[in-house]
C-alpha cells in the first residue's frame, strides 16, 4: 500500500496532498482573475517539482481516483483512517525535524476539494478521527456546486473549512457557513492577523534567507518556530491574511 500522508515541511504535523491544478478546479478558474494568486503556485515549484515528490503525489492521486470510480471512496476513507491512526498513535515526537503536534492534521497544501463525491470522503473521515482538528483551506467555494458540501464538511466540531482569497491584495471571502478566510497581501493593514512565519520572512531578501542557517530559517518561518496553531482553530474571530514575499 502506497503511504497516503505528506509532511508538510512548515506544518507541526501529517497531511494530505493531490497534484496541483489537475485537482484545483477553482484555482483554474481563478487564472483569469487580476493578480491571481494561484498564477504563483507555491505547489508547481520547489521540492514540488521533485521526480520523487511527483511520483508520490500521482501515485496518492491514482489511489483516490481508483476508489471514487470503484467503491464511492470507501478504500481511500478506510487507507486514511488507518494511516493516521497508526501514524497519530505512534510514539513519534517530531515530525520534519520538529515536534509533533498530534492534535492536528493538514489537508491541501497541494490540491483542494474537487468534487462532492470527495468532499463526502473527508466528512467520513474526520467524523471517525474527532480527536485531530483537521484544516481545509479552499478555493472550491467560488463553484455553488460544492458549497452545501464544504458547509457540512465545516459543521463538524474538529474540521475548519477555509475560504481562500483568489487574487493578491483582494479582501479577505466571508463566506456564510464556512471559517473565517485567508488572503495574501503585499504590505500590512490593521484589520486583519498577519501569519507572523510570512511576516518574519518577508523582513529578509532571498540572498540573506539563504545565507541563515537551517535553525534560524525554521526559527522564523514554521508554525512551531513562531508559536502560531491559528490556522487550525476553528472559532477564531480574525481573518488570517499571509504576507507576500
Amino acid at each position: 500500500m502506497i503511504n497516503l500522508l505528506s509532511k508538510p515541511l512548515k506544518m507541526p504535523c501529517y497531511g494530505f496532498n493531490l497534484p496541483a491544478m489537475m485537482f484545483c478546479p477553482a484555482g483554474k478558474k481563478s487564472l483569469t482573475e487580476e493578480n491571481a494568486i494561484c498564477n504563483d503556485c507555491y505547489a508547481l515549484k520547489g521540492t514540488y517539482n521533485f521526480s520523487n515528490v511527483k511520483k508520490a503525489l500521482n501515485a496518492k492521486a491514482k489511489f483516490l481516483i481508483n476508489s471514487l470510480r470503484n467503491d464511492n471512496g470507501k478504500t481511500f476513507i478506510e487507507e486514511m483512517v488507518k494511516q493516521i491512526t497508526e501514524a497519530y498513535g505512534s510514539g513519534r515526537k517530531k515530525i520534519s525535524g520538529g515536534k509533533f503536534d498530534k492534535r492536528f492534521f493538514r489537508v491541501h497544501d497541494s490540491g483542494d476539494l474537487f468534487s462532492p463525491q470527495y468532499i463526502n470522503c473527508w466528512i467520513e473521515i474526520c467524523k471517525r478521527l474527532p480527536k485531530i482538528r483537521f484544516w481545509f483551506p479552499t478555493r472550491e467555494y467560488i463553484r455553488n456546486s460544492q458549497l452545501p458540501h464544504l458547509r457540512a464538511l465545516h459543521k463538524l466540531e474538529n474540521v475548519v473549512v477555509r475560504p481562500s482569497a483568489l487574487s493578491v491584495n483582494a479582501p479577505v471571502p466571508q463566506i456564510e457557513g464556512l471559517g473565517k478566510g485567508t488572503g495574501v497581501h503585499t504590505e500590512q493593514h490593521s484589520n486583519s492577523y498577519y501569519c507572523p512565519a510570512t511576516v518574519n520572512r518577508a523582513k529578509y531578501s532571498l540572498t540573506e534567507w539563504k545565507k541563515m542557517d537551517k535553525a534560524e530559517q525554521k526559527k522564523n518561518s514554521t508554525c512551531e518556530g513562531v508559536g502560531c496553531k491559528l490556522c487550525f482553530i476553528k472559532n477564531q474571530k480574525l481573518d488570517i491574511v499571509y504576507l507576500s514575499h
